[in-house]
């Protein structure tokens, strides 16, 4: 599937709006979703659940080889660090659940949480 593929996770920003309705857009959705969390940003909003946010925190963000100066391999994220999953989560679905995940798994997410949900 072409969603899982390059592009950086943002493959899905490419799909013709006729192909992410019902059966079809949901699982195109989740393979993107599966592939990048970071895919999350390019769902539609009738599309996004609270599964889907919650399997795009817990996607770890794909990693590639990166050959070094001195000839040898090493993997890296193709994301940076500090802008974690958290931070492209749509406001509708930020809850105490989604924020307290992405803290577990990324301490450093914090920072994108709101406060009104960190202070409650």
């Amino acid at each position: 599937m072409a969603v899982r593929k390059g592009f950086g996770g943002c493959a899905l920003s490419f799909v013709p709006d006729r192909y992410l309705q019902g059966k079809v857009g949901k699982s195109l959705c989740r393979a993107a979703v599966l592939s990048n969390g970071y895919s999350i940003k390019y769902v539609p909003d009738h599309l996004i659940t609270s599964n889907l946010v919650k399997l795009a925190i817990e996607t770890s963000a794909p990693v590639k080889d990166v050959l070094l100066p001195d000839g040898s391999r090493s993997t890296k994220g193709i994301y940076y660090k500090d802008y974690p999953v958290l931070s492209v989560v749509p406001d509708k679905f930020m809850s105490k659940e989604m924020v307290v995940l992405s803290a577990r798994l990324y301490p450093e997410s914090l920072q994108y949480a709101p406060k009104k949900i960190c202070f409650s």
